[in-house]
């Protein structure tokens, strides 16, 4: 099993978000834009760090709970690879995070 590294980018400023993604993008496989950054700083949180990360895959930590068609066009507009879903929500909600991502 090949093990993975990633790097998760929580409650600070988007600044400081921005220089870590751009300094650890050569050397991890993930660059998470945690659930806090982007309630702060919304979707320019995750264009930044995609900007900054120069190809490392950006995953967008929106634990959306219900429309995910809405929230993860705008995270995969926005750049991110991937977008995430809380495993409580509807049915209906899950089946729409999956298809997005496919």
């Amino acid at each position: 099993m090949a093990l993975q590294l990633q790097i998760a980018l929580d409650r600070i400023p988007l600044e400081r978000a921005v220089r870590i993604a751009a300094a650890v993008a050569p050397h991890t496989d993930w660059i998470e834009v945690g659930t806090s950054l982007i309630k702060q700083f919304g979707m320019e949180s995750i264009h930044q760090v995609v900007a900054a990360a120069h190809g490392a895959p950006v995953l967008a930590d929106l634990k959306t709970a219900d429309d995910a068609v809405f929230e993860f066009t705008l995270a995969y507009e926005a750049g991110a690879s991937s977008a995430t879903v809380l495993g409580i929500a509807d049915d209906a909600t899950l089946d729409k995070a999956v298809q997005l991502a496919a």
